[in-house]
């Protein structure tokens, strides 16, 4: 009975060190599941600042696109005023080209006007 008596108690403190492991690696289990959860929801918020970075990136090339057409439609104003400058200029000297005409035979009038009147002068009944 002695002998039994011992293996029972050599029995219960195996049962207790497995018992010790057990709440242990209870606890590590634990520890582990939190962390894994931890991660997790570090991940999930990763992919969301990813799908903002990507959304955010998306607006700034339609930004880039719609600055690159504005630009394509002012150089084309800008080439059609230049072109209505340049007809401007065309116009200008065509009126000026006339203007000389005008007073060249204004004088040349002028220049008739007063033969007219000499030779009326002249002339008696």
């Amino acid at each position: 009975t002695g002998g039994a008596v011992k293996a029972i108690g050599d029995v219960a403190q195996i049962i207790a060190k497995i018992v010790d492991s057990v709440q242990t690696i209870t606890v590590a289990v634990q520890q582990q599941t939190k962390a894994a959860n931890d991660i997790s929801s570090n991940v999930q918020q990763a992919s969301a600042g990813s799908r903002n970075v990507s959304k955010s990136i998306a607006e700034v090339a339609k930004g880039a696109n719609d600055v690159a057409r504005n630009s394509g439609e002012a150089a084309k104003g800008s080439k059609e005023v230049a072109r209505n400058i340049v007809g401007v200029g065309q116009a200008s000297k065509q009126t000026t080209i006339g203007a000389q005409q005008v007073n060249a035979s204004a004088r040349e009038l002028s220049i008739a006007a007063g033969s007219m009147k000499k030779m009326v002068g002249e002339f008696k009944i």
